[in-house]
């Protein structure tokens, strides 16, 4: 049975999905580390943004609401320049409403 990788957001199982392959290579180092005995099974794959939107949008399962889109570095660093001073950006994986 195929699964998901996951990781604990804010109390809540997420599903991790990255635009940067360095970020995911990041985490698959820190899991090969934490869980050596099944890290060899894990499988990449590539998949196309417009699906993944499509999908969000014309599905019910629940569990795509455990999908979080991992910001790129770049992108994280952008909305930190944008703010005030004295405002906090949004760590990355953080949602904001």
């Amino acid at each position: 049975q195929q699964g998901y990788l996951t990781l604990k957001q804010n109390e809540q199982e997420v599903i991790p999905f990255f635009f940067e392959k360095e970020q995911l290579d990041a985490m698959l180092e820190q899991f090969k580390q934490d869980k050596p005995d099944i890290a060899s099974t894990i499988k990449i794959e590539v998949v196309a943004l417009e699906s993944i939107m499509t999908t969000l949008q014309e599905s019910d399962d629940e569990m795509l609401t455990k999908i979080l889109l991992w910001p790129s570095q770049e992108s994280i660093e952008f909305v930190r320049s944008t703010q005030p001073e004295g405002q906090s950006a949004p760590a990355a994986g953080q949602a904001t409403p």
